[in-house]
């Protein structure tokens, strides 16, 4: 029994002279990060793309808001015009076809917007993605990961609080790590 208590002593000592040699407080060498807002900024044809979808978003709304105007315009004429004459109901019933197709084109102008939007976002996060591959393959990292970005403010909402730490993996990075710049130079073929 004295021999097996010396024995494990042993062991455990050899095995804390292991451990011992070894620093939590060091990061991998191999891994690194990148700022995704900083490269989302960064990145000039994303930002080029982000730039003509928003040319035409307001040239859209601005053919809308002039569409709007007419239909006003349209509105205040048939005021002249006594209510109970066929011309009044049927320029009222034309406008109130037009106001409703133009509430539908309205709804349309939105969810396309919305839907272009979240693709030219898509299509920058791919970019970026590649673009982290590369320069991970390149340096030999065994890793890029995300930064976990701003925290949000005090004052923002619960729901926003809990989302942040919901769907944040990492909840701090060396900067030291942040390989962000490498990654922008290959997005934007400089690297």
């Amino acid at each position: 029994m004295k021999y097996i208590s010396l024995l494990l002593l042993l062991v455990l000592t050899f095995a804390g002279a292991l451990v011992a040699g070894r620093s939590s407080a060091e990061p991998s060498e191999s891994v690194r990060y990148i700022d995704m807002q900083k490269c989302l900024t960064g990145y000039r044809a994303g930002q080029a793309e982000m730039e003509t979808f928003n040319e035409i978003s307001r040239s859209r709304e601005s053919a809308l808001m002039a569409q709007q105007s007419e239909l006003q315009n349209r509105g205040s004429e048939l005021e002249i015009l006594d209510p109970a004459s066929v011309e009044f109901r049927e320029g009222k019933a034309k406008i109130n076809d037009d106001i409703a197709q133009f509430q539908r084109d309205v709804k349309r102008f939105q969810e396309e917007q919305q839907l272009e939007i979240l693709q030219v976002q898509a299509r920058a996060f791919k970019q970026i993605f590649e673009a982290a591959r590369i320069v991970g393959e390149q340096n030999g990292f065994s890793a890029v990961m995300r930064s976990p970005g701003t925290l949000p403010t005090v004052d923002a909402e619960p729901r926003a609080l809990l989302d942040y730490f919901d769907f944040t993996q990492l909840l701090w990075t060396n900067p030291n790590y942040d390989v962000s710049e490498l990654v922008l130079k290959v997005l934007n073929g400089e690297g």
